[in-house]
């Protein structure tokens, strides 16, 4: 512990190789000597070696982005691959904490079943989150990204059942804490007026999206309908999301976004939830619409964005109509999808697209 203490120093050292392997040194450190530490020992590891090490890079990163420096315009820049330009020292920065999520996921991954043992583990498990949380929120789209990664990893862990009502309390926390970031991001699109609002990434919202599979998909948690359709209803607002840097061509294939949630709605267990057939039916309607009520032109952020692209939802419609006529006729017989409107949807989707394709010819 001593000796981890004293490398957290360097882990804010201002010389990003320095930095990056004492980062990889503490995480290398427990994960190498994790499983010979009693349960009390990883819950300081936790306190006083993980959370600080990521408070530290979050205020480091924070303090670079507050100081007002006047030859900023004259700084290095390098290109980004999903979003405009960053300073040098911005993107240094931003790899380091994203190298610390990441470790920090690897590390909650391989020994989640020994912390899970230890006395504060809901504070820990609650600290974990908030911090991949405000990440994801707040930070640009390199740890953005990482942070959801990490929780996406440490979801899919393997657990036995001997501690399941602390198994489950920490995929509610989680679902929470994803639920949390949807409606930030329902609030960032409505938020048109503000010129300092983050704007996510595609590649932001894809991996966001991606953990609603490892929240939904194991035993740990119990989704009600309305809880489905809160998930549906996320989802939806990242798919409407019109802020992004970094939208690719979606007219003859899916764009990675779209494909993702498709595959959501696709793991939902529609013979084991009354109603959920209803909500996935209306849900899909409702996708085949975007193509004619929600296209629009995408933002472009200095060199990056296409001049002119589009985003149209063709590829999505595409895809989802002979989806809508499978579950139609296998829930034919499901009084939900009568009395819950999905019918009705169902037709009026087909007389909207039956009224253009008229209009066209």
């Amino acid at each position: 512990m001593f000796l981890l203490k004293n490398m957290l120093a360097h882990c804010r050292d201002p010389r990003q190789e320095v930095r990056d392997a004492s980062i990889t040194n503490v995480f290398r450190s427990l994960s190498v000597y994790g499983s010979t530490l009693e349960p009390a020992a990883w819950d300081a590891c936790c306190w006083e070696v993980v959370f600080p090490l990521l408070d530290d890079l979050s205020d480091m990163i924070r303090h670079h982005n507050e100081v007002d420096n006047e030859d900023a315009s004259e700084e290095q820049t390098v290109p980004q691959p999903n979003g405009p330009p960053l300073r040098l020292v911005d993107k240094q920065w931003d790899d380091s904490k994203s190298l610390a999520l990441r470790s920090t996921g690897d590390v909650f991954f391989e020994y989640l079943a020994i912390l899970v043992k230890t006395d504060r583990y809901e504070n820990t498990w609650d600290g974990f989150l908030q911090r991949l949380q405000d990440s994801f929120i707040v930070d640009r789209a390199g740890p953005a990204t990482a942070s959801m990664q990490a929780l996406e990893q440490v979801l899919s862990v393997a657990l036995d059942t001997s501690n399941a009502d602390r198994i489950s309390s920490s995929w509610e926390r989680a679902w929470r804490a994803w639920d949390a970031i949807g409606a930030d991001i329902e609030h960032n699109e409505q938020d048109v007026e503000n010129v300092h609002a983050k704007a996510y990434t595609q590649v932001n919202l894809e991996t966001f999206v991606r953990v609603a599979l490892s929240i939904y998909t194991p035993p740990y948690l119990v989704f009600d309908l309305p809880r489905v359709q809160r998930m549906l209803a996320v989802v939806r607002a990242a798919l409407l999301y019109s802020h992004s840097p970094d939208y690719r061509v979606d007219i003859d294939g899916l764009m990675p976004l779209h494909a993702t949630v498709l595959e959501v709605v696709a793991a939902i267990k529609l013979d084991e939830l009354p109603g959920a057939a209803a909500a996935v039916i209306t849900e899909l309607s409702d996708y085949v619409t975007l193509a004619f009520t929600a296209s629009f032109d995408a933002p472009s952020y200095g060199s990056i964005g296409k001049a002119g692209q589009r985003v149209t939802y063709i590829a999505l419609t595409k895809e989802v109509m002979p989806h809508i006529q499978w579950l139609f006729d296998k829930y034919r017989d499901d009084p939900s999808v009568y009395e819950d409107g999905a019918l009705e949807r169902v037709l009026e989707v087909r007389a909207l697209s039956d009224f253009l394709a008229s209009v066209a010819r």
